[in-house]
């Protein structure tokens, strides 16, 4: 028999009721699930603009697991998931409350456990039984769970982590895994024989390494240069400095963005004809290859066609990432800088 716990009614497990403070869950929800690509529309979550109770159903769907974020508990179960996410085991809800104990967050065993049962039930937590500690007919009566965070709620909470959580920062954009990620195409492309398998895929490893190393670092960066260029223009006179050396650090990655795009479609256009040899030589070197063949893993990047295909959409010259990463959004920055020399050359 599950236990209830605050936030939950006794109706079905899809529907629950309280009541909620618009201003902050309802805009913190509506954000938590628009970048998770979750629609505001129809039967999906949707948040009264009174303080009459609301009713808010709960998609059926991997989608639930984002509602743990938006309850007036999220306090709690935030804490919970993090440890649930920092365990490489599983845990009992007395693990769970003595390591909560531990950060400061003093919250009763049963009630952590009412926490657990609901964040299972929201597809952010699973559960197994734990027969170890069986000594009396009563013990086989408990449920004597171990839980563990699911691989949904640990996406969900990393994106509470790293997105939600404290005031975002641009990290440099790692100009170095560009050039990574060009040598080691265009030593795959240059002509001849290849060395050996192993040689191939290390190389392709090194290509998709990098790239997801690059990729990440750009996303949402020309959004935060253009919003710290627009802050500095409050004061010409005291950030007129600073905001030339912002422009130009933009300016600079979109000329070296550009270069290296170019250098990496001409090997990715000597490449095509043997990306179905990369993708099999790639599988064949993993440990897992018979996994993979059975589709019951997906292998590594570069293991598949389609991640090939995708390297090549992101090169694109006229609509890929590179293209797209100058400070006014299309590869041609308007800004007066003169860059610093490339390290492609020119």
């Amino acid at each position: 028999m599950s236990q209830s716990c605050p936030g939950a009614s006794s109706q079905p497990r899809r529907q629950l009721t309280a009541k909620w403070d618009t201003r902050d869950v309802g805009s913190w929800y509506y954000r938590v699930t628009k970048a998770l690509g979750v629609s505001m529309t129809g039967s999906e979550p949707v948040f009264a603009l009174g303080d009459d109770e609301s009713a808010v159903s709960v998609p059926d769907d991997s989608r639930r697991t984002v509602t743990y974020l938006a309850v007036p508990e999220s306090t709690e179960y935030i804490g919970i998931m993090a440890v649930l996410e920092s365990s490489a085991s599983d845990l009992t809800p007395a693990h769970v409350a003595a390591v909560l104990r531990d950060r400061g967050n003093h919250i009763d065993v049963h009630v952590v456990e009412a926490r657990l049962e609901q964040l299972r039930a929201w597809g952010a937590a699973s559960a197994r039984s734990d027969q170890t500690h069986v000594r009396r007919v009563q013990d086989l009566l408990r449920r004597n769970f171990r839980y563990t965070a699911t691989r949904q709620g640990r996406q969900v909470q990393r994106f509470y982590e790293t997105v939600l959580a404290g005031t975002p920062v641009m990290r440099e954009i790692p100009l170095q895994s560009l050039n990574a990620v060009v040598v080691a195409l265009e030593s795959l492309a240059a002509g001849g024989r290849w060395p050996d398998e192993a040689w191939v895929r290390a190389r392709v490893n090194e290509a998709f390494t990098a790239h997801d190393d690059l990729d990440s670092s750009l996303v949402g960066a020309e959004d935060t240069m253009m919003g710290l260029a627009d802050r500095f223009d409050l004061d010409d006179d005291r950030t007129g400095e600073l905001k030339t050396l912002l422009v130009g650090y933009a300016t600079r990655v979109a000329v070296e963005l550009e270069k290296g795009a170019d250098r990496a479609v001409i090997a990715l256009r000597a490449l095509a004809g043997r990306f179905d040899e990369l993708a099999r030589l790639t599988v064949e070197g993993s440990a897992a290859a018979d996994l993979i063949g059975r589709d019951l893993l997906a292998a590594s990047k570069g293991g598949d066609l389609r991640d090939w295909h995708g390297l090549v959409a992101w090169f694109d010259p006229t609509s890929g990432r590179s293209a797209l990463s100058g400070p006014n959004g299309d590869g041609n920055p308007d800004v007066s800088c003169k860059p610093a020399a490339s390290a492609y050359g020119g």
